[in-house]
C-alpha cells in the first residue's frame, strides 16, 4: 500500500512539473508574439510606462518608449500623453515627471501631457492610469512599453476595465538582457494566473490601490 501511495506521490508530481513546464512555455510565446504585433488606432489618450531614471535624465529604453509616444502624438494618433512611474525617488523625481519633461523636450506641449505618478509597480501604476483617464471620461488608450512588458500590461488593463491599444517601442537592450525580461515578465504573468495581479503587488510592496 505505501508503494502505491509512493508512485502516485512521484506521478502527481510528475504530471504537476509537466504541466507547469507547458503552461511556462506556452506564456512564454504569447509575451514574445504580443510584443511583436501592434492594434494600433487612433485615442484619445497613449499611456507611456515608467521605467528606470538616473537623477532627471531617463534610461536609454525609458527613452526608447517616450521616443515612440511622442511620435504617436505627433502623428495625431492621440491628443493627450499620461506619463507614469512613482512615487518619489532620490532628488525629488518621479519617473512620471521625468518622462514629461523629456517629452516637452521632444516638442510636446507641457499641457497634453498628465502625470499619474502614484504606482510603484505596473498594476499600481495602471490603477492610477484608470482614474486618471477616467476623469477625462474615456476608457480607452494606447499603451506603449517595451515588447516584452507589452502582454501584462495589457493584460492588468484589460482586468481593469480599459480598453488596449497596444503599440510596443523598439528596445535598445542586449539579448541576455532581454531574454532574462522575457522570462522575468513570464513568472509575473505564469504567477497571476494563480492569485491574481492584485495580490503579487500586495505580495512585493505590501500595499497597493
Amino acid at each position: 500500500m505505501i508503494g502505491l501511495v509512493g508512485k502516485f506521490i512521484k506521478y502527481l508530481v510528475a504530471f504537476v512539473l509537466i504541466a507547469a513546464l507547458i503552461v511556462f512555455a506556452s506564456n512564454l510565446y504569447h509575451i514574445y508574439s504580443f510584443g511583436r504585433s501592434s492594434n494600433l488606432a487612433y485615442t484619445p489618450v497613449a499611456v507611456v510606462m515608467g521605467a528606470s531614471i538616473s537623477g532627471s535624465t531617463p534610461s536609454s529604453d525609458y527613452k526608447a518608449r517616450l521616443d515612440h509616444v511622442a511620435y504617436l502624438y505627433k502623428n495625431h494618433y492621440c491628443n493627450i500623453i499620461v506619463t507614469t512611474g512613482g512615487p518619489e525617488v532620490t532628488g525629488g523625481s518621479t519617473e512620471a515627471n521625468v518622462a514629461k519633461s523629456y517629452l516637452v523636450t521632444l516638442g510636446i506641449p507641457p499641457g497634453n501631457i498628465v502625470e499619474a505618478a502614484t504606482g510603484v509597480d505596473t498594476y499600481q501604476s495602471l490603477v492610477a492610469v484608470k482614474n486618471v483617464i477616467s476623469g477625462m471620461g474615456t476608457k480607452r488608450a494606447i499603451f506603449v512599453t517595451d515588447p516584452f512588458h507589452a502582454l501584462r500590461v495589457s493584460d492588468i488593463a484589460t482586468q481593469l476595465g480599459m480598453v488596449d491599444f497596444s503599440s510596443p517601442d523598439v528596445t535598445p537592450l542586449s539579448y541576455a538582457t532581454t531574454f532574462a525580461y522575457y522570462l522575468r515578465e513570464d513568472v509575473a504573468i505564469s504567477g497571476s494566473q494563480i492569485v491574481g495581479y492584485k495580490f503579487l503587488s500586495l505580495l512585493e510592496h505590501g500595499s497597493g490601490q
